[in-house]
């Protein structure tokens, strides 16, 4: 599921057997130069493991 937050911002919620497995944050600065993804996945017991991917355009 995909999920427009606001301009430049949206929320993908992954899901597998009615449960929340993964979720991405992603958020593209006002320029257009630079996009920070969070990506949140949850392992199997539950426990969130989380970093951020930075992309620059060039």
């Amino acid at each position: 599921m995909e999920v427009r937050l606001a301009p430049g911002e949206w929320l993908l919620i992954a899901m597998q057997d009615g449960k929340q497995v993964a979720r991405r944050h992603k958020v593209v600065s006002k320029d257009g130069k630079t996009r920070s993804d969070t990506i949140t996945v949850f392992r199997r017991n539950g426990e969130p493991f989380e970093y951020v991917e930075v992309y620059d355009r060039q």
